[in-house]
């Protein structure tokens, strides 16, 4: 029985996660994290590897030759979307993450809202802003547009959900600013306005290749920082210094999985979503890992409706119960 040597991308706790799944398997005789953190070093058969950033692809390409793994799994849309798979590919190296061209669909949430729109697939009402100025007239002339996204990759910190207009205003201009586009090299150059929906949120995995899909579970993800009923005084100060007042998303404050409502909207999702999304997108070849599309149910019409928020294309392994190689 071949014994399975596997390097994982990433400095967070999904990449831990991902590490302790792989771990459990008796054919994964070591996994070496880079960068990882400090509880990389707590898990089991794992080895951690502190001095390689996750932007530096050839130095990761350079660690996988030079440690002979098997191959490598990567968690951020940091490295997915720096090229980290079309490097490894070229050198023959097995990787698990879409190629930067595949990984649009996270990088560019414009052109993402666009193809969906184009395919007929469930979204909320959007527009596309270039120019601040224009962009805050039309939030005055359309209150119930409310989300401002940055276009492009900023580490989860690019959406704001805002309650007022006011609000919206202020989110405007962040994402406009120099500061953030500097920090965020340029993402919030083109930002995407759209349609506040209520609802509930679901997060639903796939693992695809570009032709096959399989369904890989879902969550129900807590973004917002601050719950409303835990605010206290030293908390809203907390808001109010640091965050003019809104309560901000986070890249994601905890999870349950499944789903409450997976049994109910399972069949809907992959029909009306995520069958056309992989089935007519131009790069479908070069995507070979976990689809995660966000989605808000809502209610129209007296019935539930899914429309997508957003997909991205960090590699996630819940609940494993079997060899993730096979």
């Amino acid at each position: 029985m071949k014994e399975y040597k596997i390097l994982v991308v990433g400095t967070g706790g999904r990449e831990n996660a991902i590490a302790e799944a792989l771990v459990k398997s008796h054919q994964v005789r070591e996994v070496i994290m880079t960068r990882g953190n400090g509880g990389s070093e707590l898990i089991k058969k794992c080895r951690r590897i502190k001095s390689t950033s996750i932007r530096a692809i050839e130095e990761l390409r350079e660690i996988a030759e030079d440690e002979e793994v098997d191959f490598t799994v990567v968690g951020p849309e940091a490295s997915i979307s720096r090229g980290i798979t079309d490097e490894f590919r070229k050198k023959k190296l097995e990787i698990i993450a879409p190629s930067k061209k595949a990984a649009i669909l996270e990088t560019s949430k414009c052109w993402t809202k666009d193809y969906l729109k184009k395919i007929g697939v469930p979204i909320p009402e959007y527009e596309i802003f270039k120019n601040p100025e224009k962009a805050k007239e039309f939030v005055k002339e359309n209150p119930k547009m409310r989300v401002v996204k940055a276009d492009g990759i900023v580490e989860g910190k690019g959406t704001f959900v805002c309650g007022s207009l006011e609000e919206t205003l202020w989110a405007i201009d962040k994402v406009f600013s120099e500061d953030f586009n500097q920090r965020y090299n340029n993402a919030g150059r083109k930002i995407e306005i759209e349609e506040k929906l209520e609802g509930e949120e679901i997060s639903f995995f796939v693992l695809t290749d570009g032709e096959h899909v399989e369904f890989f579970g879902t969550a129900r993800d807590y973004k917002k920082a601050f719950e409303e009923h835990e605010r206290d005084r030293k908390t809203q100060r907390i808001i109010n210094g640091f965050f003019r007042g809104m309560n901000p998303n986070s890249g994601g404050m905890g999870t349950i999985s499944p789903h409450p409502l997976e049994k109910n909207v399972k069949e809907k999702v992959l029909k009306e979503i995520v069958f056309p999304t992989i089935e007519n997108f131009p790069y479908r070849k070069e995507y070979i890992g976990i689809m995660h599309f966000v989605i808000m149910m809502v209610n129209e019409n007296g019935q539930k409706r899914p429309k997508v928020l957003e997909i991205t294309c960090a590699t996630v392994i819940q609940k494993l119960r079997f060899d993730y190689h096979v």
